[in-house]
């Protein structure tokens, strides 16, 4: 090993499927470039909830202004198509227990004008807004950065 000013360089080789990098700054730089142009882009979409969600304090703690004659929705973002992730929450696949067991059906006049995100960082971004906005407007809103953030 070997220090360049204050970065500490790596010798590189390969052996099989392996590939032992030089400069481990430069494999970093690369892998940032490359999930940059990524094949997937990111949609967001948005899940009605039955009112029975709101029995479940977790949930009903992150809307506390909800207007009970308004709706209750999970906001949630997926490199697939809302359809093949709304499938996968119903098969018990990789889903959020909300949405398992009190998921309706999707809403697409909430998500269709949202373009998809070339970066997961932006859906997800995007995911939080949709449902601080869907708050503000008086419905009961959880995404998955929720439980993280408890945000009011």
């Amino acid at each position: 090993m070997r220090c360049i000013g204050s970065k500490t360089a790596i010798s590189s080789t390969r052996i099989g499927p392996y590939l032992f990098v030089r400069d481990k700054y430069e494999f970093v730089d690369q892998w940032k470039e490359k999930s940059a142009m990524s094949k997937y882009t990111y949609g967001v979409y948005v899940i009605l909830l039955d009112k029975k969600v709101l029995e479940i304090p977790r949930f009903a703690s992150r809307s506390p202004e909800y207007d009970p004659d308004l709706d209750c929705y999970y906001v949630g973002m997926t490199a697939k198509t809302p359809e093949e992730r709304f499938k996968q929450y119903k098969n018990k696949k990789r889903s959020s227990f909300f949405v398992r067991e009190f998921g309706i059906n999707l809403v697409p006049e909430l998500y269709e004008s949202i373009p998809r995100f070339p970066t997961r960082a932006e859906a997800k971004k995007k995911e939080e807004e949709l449902a601080v906005d869907l708050r503000e407007a008086g419905h009961a809103a959880y995404w998955n950065g929720d439980a993280i953030l408890r945000r009011k």
